[in-house]
């Protein structure tokens, strides 16, 4: 199966023109070259075309409809939006945690500092 990068889909535009001029030239396609020429353009839009309508069908997704697309963006924005709030209470508790602990440090230190302070030195 061809990927996104093996058509050139700013050709497909390049090719139709191409097809337009050869038809409108003011001959027309009434010499065989003409015809040979309109006849071989065509063929070469026509398998560009068929590549890029193999890549597009291709695509994951492309199965689904646009309103059960829209669908699973929004499941998954709100999931997205759920953990977020989860992290955000998960953090808030570990700051408060650490705070809790940071206090209770600090206050054995601080008893620490004021028993050597009152304790006579040998």
């Amino acid at each position: 199966m061809a990927s996104l990068s093996d058509v050139p889909f700013d050709l497909l535009v390049v090719k139709l023109v191409a097809i337009l001029e050869i038809a409108q030239r003011p001959q027309g396609t009434t010499t065989p070259a003409a015809k040979q020429e309109l006849r071989h353009a065509v063929a070469e839009f026509r398998d560009m075309l068929n590549r890029a309508k193999e890549v597009a069908n291709g695509l994951p997704g492309g199965e689904m409809l646009i309103e059960d697309q829209d669908e699973v963006i929004n499941m998954l924005e709100d999931l997205r939006n759920k953990k977020r709030a989860q992290l955000a209470q998960f953090s808030e508790r570990i700051v408060q945690g650490s705070s809790a602990a940071t206090q209770s440090l600090v206050q054995e230190m601080v008893q620490e500092i004021d028993s050597n302070a009152s304790t006579p030195a040998a």
